[in-house]
């Protein structure tokens, strides 16, 4: 497929800033010296300049103009059911947790059927925003059924972390099952909480927490990634 010309403008662009040849802080020229200096429509400059604010390498202030920059570092990423917290914790790095929604649900088939629950019973969920470095990072959405927690109504507003909930509730060794990760274009909700632009699309890891030995459906877990935030280790 031949390449437009706004995306190569977009990629001489990114290579200058990546070279040093455009310092990071240094003011870019305005769309219309660019559109001037290719001999292209001005609209071809936005469309170039609006992919690279996208993946990190321009920063636009009101009132003072766009300005080259460089994304931050890509985080190895190695998926532990250890905790995310703790896997940045090792890596030096600052990691806050934002509950940003708690929801008791109506009944759904499937999920209920893998937490063991009947239509009569009762489904939290509780999503989870990890801000690493002060910069949305991940989003992690737990299904929990009251079923299988008789104290869950209760303790429903001060679970923080649920591995931690998991474990005061004396399930000390848990096991992820079924795990499968996928490049998804995340839920509306799911971009404007982790500030993806547009339809970028998103590591997405769904899987299941087991109790040891015996094997009981815990949590039905979903997380998505930024793409653009983490490398994955295998």
């Amino acid at each position: 497929m031949k390449e437009k010309p706004w995306e190569s403008i977009a990629e001489k662009l990114m290579q200058d800033i990546r070279s040093g040849k455009l310092p990071p802080g240094e003011k870019m020229p305005s769309q219309n010296q660019l559109a001037g200096h290719f001999g292209l429509p001005r609209t071809h400059i936005r469309k170039a300049y609006e992919q690279l604010e996208e993946l990190g390498y321009l920063s636009s202030h009101q009132g003072k103009g766009t300005f080259a920059a460089l994304p931050p570092p890509m985080i190895p990423l190695a998926m532990e059911l250890s905790g995310f917290a703790q896997e940045m914790a090792q890596q030096g790095l600052q990691c806050e947790n934002r509950v940003v929604q708690r929801k008791w649900l109506h009944y759904k088939p499937q999920l209920f059927q893998t937490l063991g629950a009947s239509s009569q019973d009762k489904v939290l969920k509780i999503s989870r925003l990890r801000m690493v470095e002060g910069i949305p990072a991940a989003l992690h959405t737990s299904y929990l059924s009251a079923a299988r927690f008789p104290h869950l109504e209760a303790d429903e507003k001060n679970i923080q972390s649920v591995s931690q909930y998991l474990r005061a509730q004396g399930y000390e060794h848990c096991q992820a099952s079924q795990r499968c990760l996928a490049m998804l274009v995340p839920t509306k909700k799911e971009r404007k909480l982790l500030d993806i632009s547009g339809c970028s699309p998103a590591l997405v890891l769904t899987s299941k927490t087991l109790s040891s030995p015996d094997g009981e459906v815990l949590e039905v877990l979903r997380i998505v990634y930024r793409g653009d935030r983490f490398v994955l280790q295998l």
